[in-house]
């Protein structure tokens, strides 16, 4: 029964990196790797970053340090991490890392807060959220870590900048209030237009929905995905994460996943098809793993199947299109 069980996987799996477009035509995604950080040791607290292939073959730990690394981007073969393995405990600083690379290269000294961040310009420009001892607005800095840019959204909290629009905006998460213990903190996500420096509300939790706490997401981190022209996000609704999108108008809210299983973390390959996440059974303590699905489908396909928290996963384009 075992051995059914894993051709039948083997099978979906094959389907997945060889998946047929609408026109009947097959698509190719075996370019595609798949970056995500590994909680190894809780009580040192040492993350690393991981790449295995779209099929969840070929684990290997990419940052290899006694630190916590994590990665919050990817863009032409290159992961972008924050670590703390040349500063003390906490105290971030960016790298990056090609997945065939053994040596990350350090991009800058700011000290970075825990935040996504973003590219743009064929990945020549950073958007980061430096460390609130730093500064309190977002920076643009180049591939060197020198600053090109300090954008001031006017909000108390800002967090998980993403360019969007062909890098002429940002979307990022935002709240009012600067404290996220705050009674009245609820983080939401924003539209920045660069140019006329312009700030837009996208979304609005539900105020009937009360079971997100003060430490849950009400909008988490956004993610663009350009074919679709929406920002996708997950926030705690219904007593679990799902994942749901958004238009930068504001407009077309709509649920990904489903309800009755926490999805959060996750990315979108450039064509907008496929979409990948870190997911647990809700009232699940033990397994927390990375998932692969079409928005469409109804099931998803799990990657990981170990006792390690696994999470925040990117695709990586490991090779450009011909």
């Amino acid at each position: 029964m075992r051995s059914k069980i894993i051709y039948v996987a083997l099978f979906f799996l094959t389907l997945l990196v060889f998946a047929c477009k609408p026109d009947g035509k097959t698509k190719d995604y075996s370019m595609y790797q798949i970056a995500y950080n590994v909680l190894l040791d809780n009580d040192s607290g040492n993350y690393e970053v991981f790449v295995m292939d779209i099929d969840g073959t070929n684990k290997r730990n990419l940052s290899k340090s006694p630190s916590v690394d994590w990665a919050y981007h990817a863009h032409n073969g290159e992961v972008y991490y924050i670590s703390d393995r040349e500063t003390s405990a906490g105290s971030f600083l960016l790298y990056a890392q090609h997945v065939d690379s053994i040596n990350p290269r350090r991009i800058s000294f700011v000290r970075m807060a825990d935040s996504w961040l973003d590219t743009r310009n064929d990945g020549s420009e950073i958007i980061i959220k430096p460390h609130s001892m730093v500064d309190s607005v977002f920076y643009i800095i180049d591939q060197k870590g020198a600053l090109v840019q300090k954008v001031d959204v006017g909000l108390p909290y800002l967090n998980d900048p993403m360019f969007v629009n062909d890098g002429k905006a940002i979307v990022f998460r935002g709240s009012e209030t600067a404290v996220k213990m705050d009674s009245a903190y609820v983080d939401e996500l924003y539209y920045f237009d660069l140019e006329n420096e312009s700030l837009k509300q996208l979304t609005h939790y539900p105020e009937s929905d009360s079971t997100a706490q003060w430490y849950h997401y009400h909008a988490g981190p956004p993610q663009w995905n350009p074919a679709r022209q929406m920002i996708s996000y997950s926030s705690m609704q219904n007593a679990s994460y799902s994942i749901f999108s958004v238009d930068l108008d504001g407009q077309s809210l709509a649920q990904i996943t489903s309800d009755g299983f926490s999805q959060g973390w996750h990315d979108w390959s450039e064509d907008g098809e496929l979409l990948i996440y870190d997911g647990t059974p809700v009232g699940d303590k033990e397994n927390h793993d990375i998932y692969i699905q079409y928005p469409e489908a109804d099931t998803s396909i799990r990657l990981t199947f170990d006792s390690w928290y696994q999470q925040a996963p990117l695709f990586v384009k490991s090779q450009t299109d011909e």
